[in-house]
Order: structure tokens, then C-alpha cells, then sequence
């Protein structure tokens, strides 16, 4: 990364804006320096890959390949790799990097190393023994190979941009391209704080596993506005200062999809009689994580949810609301932090996902029953207050730049103590209905109302409000009564996916089929109710949900096995044009030994990072 002395000849005709000044102070303290990352976020972003869970043809092929590499040359597990100045023996190579040496058979480099393959016509008998390797460390091969050989490695931020080089270039076999390739997406924004990434910024750009404009991964608007302008004004500064700086248009939008990447799982589990508690508990080896233990006897939670890589936990003990909340890096260990909301003490509420924050909604009123209640639009119901329903928009912090913030700041937003939020009124009311009456949902700035119950006379079913101007539209109703438990906006049409029907109960499906029953879609630009064909659940999940991933609708199931102590996950695509209207992505069965037999409730699990 060549330095600049002075920013001023950047922005020849435009002063640079406080946010601009900031981003330029961020790129020369990574050129110095080498990173802007904090010792936490070099910690947590390391994420271990175990040649275990390898194809079986490619563990095989592997594991005999290390095994026959220990008889040739004498070696035991743990000398394996300590001589960096090896020689080739039999059908071993040779190869020669500036800092060490590796020797590996014919099969093995030609099998996951298609350079290799291509440049190298190893059946020939006077075939070169020996391979000089420019450009690349011993060291980094040597992680490739472990991986390959049955062993565990490990990614982290010091050794990425390196293997991501690497693997480029000797066109590694995709079992570990693609993990690389994961790791990259989902660390994206701190790999963006790292000198490497900018030094090797063209393999970002033009390889063919991954193109930086298109496959950012990131938990909300304000990081893929922060790394689009951070790579714009580097190559401003390097190769296009004598041309002036454009301004940044920003809007306020929010993340349409996001990319998918591997995941583990994590269960919140809730602990109630003698321990009351609350835990994150991950699940595929990684035993118990984060928790928080309640001072109060007695409380209820009301809603869990995860935006991004934060979990938020609300819960209240009947006249306070408090919020437990997490945010992860990758699957360390940490504590949730208590905060208390502020919430007015109100007969009705209820909690929805908003962008990567929430809304809480509220109706205050408490109604004075009279003699003759009758129906909902009585003239002699009386209520004591307005019964008008209102709700708070509790927002992301405000991310604020100027050349004064410390460097570590990039892509973190000012601490949120959750109370700071915008409250409106809305011009209708619920009457003596509640909120779970209601299937209630935020989407593209819209609150959606669908009522789950049957409906009075006259009363409206389905409907929607307008978050910016309250304004409330009527939409087309269905005629029968459906309850969902998720909703997608996918191609401006809202899929629901609908609870089980009683008679379904008892049913089960085959792992190799895909069983589906009738859903139902409401396409926003027609106004009309269809019907599609939705995935089969049953009362056993812990978590169902459909997603948009990498631009498709996807369904995710988790559900508990009859098995002692296993889940099994089951991931589709939907692929409307064939007959079943859904693929398989994946059905697997994890081993979970730590979910706590004790606890009382099972909330819906949480994708974390794994690799």
C-alpha cells in the first residue's frame, strides 16, 4: 500500500467530509500499522476446520497418503512436520519454498491440487523430483496439506489473505476453497481492516471464488455502506488522485438478503424453578456458552431474537420490561448484559424484529366493561383511555465518523444502552382484541396485521400500516383462517409458512422425500391470495423459518429426534418450476451432549459461524 503525505491533493476540488477525513485516517493507520483490529476481534476470529469431516473419499485418500508419509520417512505424529529441510524419497516431490521444505507424493498433490495436475505431467519417468515455489511460505502450504491429511487447522485473520492467495493460484481441491471462501465472506468487514487485504486486493477483485462488490456479508446497512466507501477511497487514493473525490450518496435502506455462509447451532434454553437462567447452548462439541442467571424469582420471556450476530432476549417481571442482549464475533464465550427498556406499563404489547433493532407496540388502554358488552362497535363500550395503538421504533445507534474517532471505531456504531427511540401513534385501534390475535410482522417498512382468529362482523383481517406515515391500507382477505409462525417477502410476495394441522400430527416423512402441503402466498403488487406448496412440519422442531439466502427463499427446520439428545437439520431451496417446489440443500444429524435436561423451554436456535 504505497502512503500518502498529503490527503489534500486527493480531494483537489472538494474538501473531504468529516466521514471521508475519518476513512483516510483509518486506510494510513493500516498501512503503518499493519491492522486497526482490536485484541478482541483478533481473539474471536479465529475458526477451527477439522479434515475429519471430509468427503470420505477424500479422507481416505488423505489419510493414506499422511500414513504412507510417516512409514517412508520414519516419522510419528507428533515429529511429522519438524523438518523443514526434507528431501524426496520413492514417488515423493520436492518442494522448495523460500523458507522450508515440503515433500508430498504424485497422487496427493495431483488429486488436490489441480496446478499441479495441469502443469506437471508426473507419469513421465524422468519427471523433475524437485519444484521451486516462488512467492509463497512453506507454511501456509503446510496448513492445505494438513487439512487434506485428516488434521485440524485453523483460519484467522493473520493466515487468510495468505491462503486465499495460495489457494487461488494451486486451484485447491473445493472442499477447502469453499471453507475459505466462508470465512472471507462472513469476516469481510474485519479482513477490510488488515493491511493484506489491500496489498492483495486484486485477488479479491478478480479471482474467480469470490468478487469484493458482490459478496459481502454483513449484519446491516450501515457496514456495507461503510466497506463501499472504504474500498472506493482506496482506489481513489492509489490510482485515481487526480480526478475529485464523488459524494457519498447514502439512503435509508436496509439488507434485502444475506449471503450464506456455514453454520453451527446454538439453542437458548431457559432454566426456571431452582435456577433461573438463561442459556446459549451450542451444539456440535462446543458445549455450554454464554448464559445469564436472573436475580428475579419470577419473570416470563416474551420474545427472542436474533439480528445478525446479536441475540436479544426480552423478558418482564409483570410491571418492568428488561432486555438481555449478546453480540458475538464468532462463537466465543461471553455474557449477556442486562438493560431495562423503556416501556410504559401497558394492558397490551408486542415485540417484532425491525431492521437490526425492533419495534415494540403498545396499546395502553384498559376498557370499563358495561352491562350489555355486545359486539366490538357498541356505542355504550366504554374505555377509560385513548385505544389508540402506538409503538416505539427502537433503532440502531447512530454510527457517526470524524477524524477524531479512534480507528478501531471502523464498522462499530456508538454503545447502545437501548434508550434511545422514536415513539408514533397509529390512527387505528385493536379494540378488545389482543396482539396475539394477531400474526404481526415488519416488512420493507410496513407493520402487516393478520388476524388468526375468526373475525367478527364487518371487522378487518388483513392489513397493513405505513411505518413513516402511519397511514393504514386494507388488504385483500383470505377466506379461511391460517396461523403462521414465519413469513418471507420473497419476489414481493409474502410466503407464509402455517403451523400444523391437528390431523397432521401423528404423520411422518421420509428423510429422501420432500413432503409438502398446502400454503398460502399474498402477491403485494396483485393484492391477491395463492396458494404454493409448503414444506411439511411437524410438532417436534425447534426452530422453522424461511430466508432469503444469496437471493433465494430457503426453508430451515431444526427439530428434536427421537434419539437421546440429537437434532436433526433440514435445509431446502425453492425451486418453483419442479414439481416438488423444493430441493435439498441438507439433512444432518448433530450429536448434542450438553442441552440441559432441566431446562424448562426451548426457544429457536441461532446460525452461528462454523467452519
Amino acid at each position: 500500500m504505497e502512503s500518502s503525505n498529503n490527503k489534500n491533493i486527493i480531494a483537489r476540488e472538494r474538501p473531504l467530509t468529516p466521514r471521508d477525513a475519518y476513512f483516510m485516517k483509518v486506510l494510513d493507520i493500516i498501512e503503518k500499522e499493519g491492522h486497526c483490529l482490536t485484541p478482541t476481534e483478533l481473539e474471536h476470529t479465529e475458526m477451527f476446520l477439522s479434515g475429519d469431516k471430509l468427503p470420505k473419499k477424500y479422507y481416505d485418500l488423505g489419510r493414506s497418503a499422511f500414513l504412507y508419509y510417516l512409514h517412508t520417512y520414519n516419522l510419528t505424529f507428533e515429529d511429522a512436520f519438524d523438518n523443514t529441510q526434507i528431501e524426496a524419497k520413492d514417488d515423493f516431490i520436492k518442494l522448495v519454498f523460500h523458507d522450508g521444505n515440503l515433500v508430498a507424493t504424485k497422487t496427493f498433490l495431483t488429486s488436490f491440487f489441480k496446478y499441479f495436475e495441469m502443469r506437471f505431467n508426473f507419469d513421465r519417468e524422468n519427471d523433475e523430483k524437485v519444484i521451486h515455489v516462488e512467492d509463497f511460505s512453506y507454511k501456509h502450504f503446510l496448513v492445505v496439506m494438513k487439512y487434506f491429511y485428516g488434521k485440524r487447522i485453523s483460519f484467522d485473520l493473520n493466515n487468510i489473505v495468505e491462503l486465499y492467495r495460495l489457494s487461488s493460484y494451486f486451484i485447491v481441491e473445493s472442499t477447502f476453497f469453499n471453507r475459505l471462501v466462508d470465512y472471507v465472506k462472513y469476516f469481510f468487514p474485519k479482513l477490510m481492516k488488515t493491511r493484506a487485504f489491500y496489498e492483495n486486493l486484486t485477488y479479491f477483485e478478480n479471482g474467480y471464488l469470490i468478487n469484493c462488490e458482490e459478496f459481502f456479508y454483513c449484519n446491516n446497512i450501515d457496514d456495507l455502506y461503510d466497506m463501499k466507501r472504504l474500498l472506493y477511497l482506496y482506489r481513489h487514493k492509489h490510482f485515481q488522485n487526480n480526478l475529485p473525490i464523488e459524494p457519498e450518496a447514502l439512503k435509508n435502506g436496509n439488507l434485502k438478503y444475506r449471503y450464506d455462509v456455514p453454520m453451527s447451532y446454538a439453542v437458548i434454553e431457559v432454566v426456571t424453578n431452582s435456577i433461573n437462567r438463561i442459556v446459549l447452548n451450542r451444539i456440535g462439541g462446543y458445549g455450554n456458552g454464554s448464559e445469564y442467571k436472573f436475580t428475579e424469582e419470577y419473570f416470563y420471556i416474551s420474545e427472542i431474537m436474533t439480528r445478525g450476530s446479536e441475540i436479544f432476549v426480552f423478558f418482564s417481571d409483570g410491571i418492568k420490561h428488561s432486555l438481555c442482549h449478546l453480540k458475538l464475533i464468532g462463537n466465543e464465550k461471553s455474557q449477556f448484559t442486562r438493560y431495562s427498556l423503556p416501556i410504559e406499563l401497558c394492558t397490551k404489547l408486542k415485540i417484532i424484529p425491525y431492521k437490526d433493532r425492533f419495534i415494540v407496540l403498545k396499546n395502553c388502554a384498559a376498557e370499563r366493561p358495561t352491562r350489555n358488552l355486545g359486539d366490538f362497535d357498541n356505542p355504550n363500550r366504554q374505555s377509560i383511555l385513548n385505544d389508540k395503538v402506538t409503538f416505539q421504533i427502537f433503532e440502531h445507534p447512530s454510527r457517526i465518523y470524524t477524524e477524531n474517532n479512534n480507528p478501531c471505531d471502523l464498522f462499530e456504531p456508538e454503545e447502545d444502552q437501548f434508550d434511545k427511540f422514536t415513539m408514533k401513534d397509529l390512527n387505528f385501534n385493536i379494540r378488545r382484541r389482543s396482539f396475539h390475535d394477531y400474526f404481526v410482522f415488519e416488512s420493507e417498512d410496513y407493520i402487516y396485521f393478520l388476524l388468526i382468529v375468526k373475525p367478527t362482523p364487518d371487522e378487518t383481517s388483513f392489513f397493513r400500516i405505513n411505518i413513516s406515515t402511519t397511514q393504514k391500507e386494507i388488504l385483500d382477505s383470505l377466506n379461511t383462517i391460517i396461523d403462521p409462525i414465519s413469513v418471507c417477502n420473497y419476489n414481493s410476495t409474502l410466503f407464509f409458512l402455517l403451523k400444523p394441522k391437528r390431523e397432521d400430527c401423528t404423520k411422518s416423512c421420509k428423510k429422501e422425500s420432500i413432503k409438502t402441503v398446502e400454503g398460502f402466498c399474498f402477491d403485494l403488487k396483485k393484492n391477491i391470495w395463492r396458494n404454493y406448496k409448503q414444506p411439511f412440519i411437524d410438532y417436534s422442531k425447534l426452530d422453522v423459518s424461511l430466508e432469503i439466502v444469496n437471493g433465494i427463499m430457503h426453508f430451515y427446520i431444526i427439530k428434536k429426534r427421537s434419539d437421546y439428545k440429537k437434532i436433526q437439520e433440514t435445509i431446502l431451496y425453492y425451486t418453483p418450476d419442479e414439481e416438488s417446489c423444493w430441493t435439498e440443500v441438507r439433512n444432518k444429524v448433530y450429536d448434542t451432549p450438553h442441552l440441559l435436561e432441566e431446562a424448562s423451554y426451548y426457544y429457536r436456535l441461532i446460525r452461528r459461524p462454523g467452519f
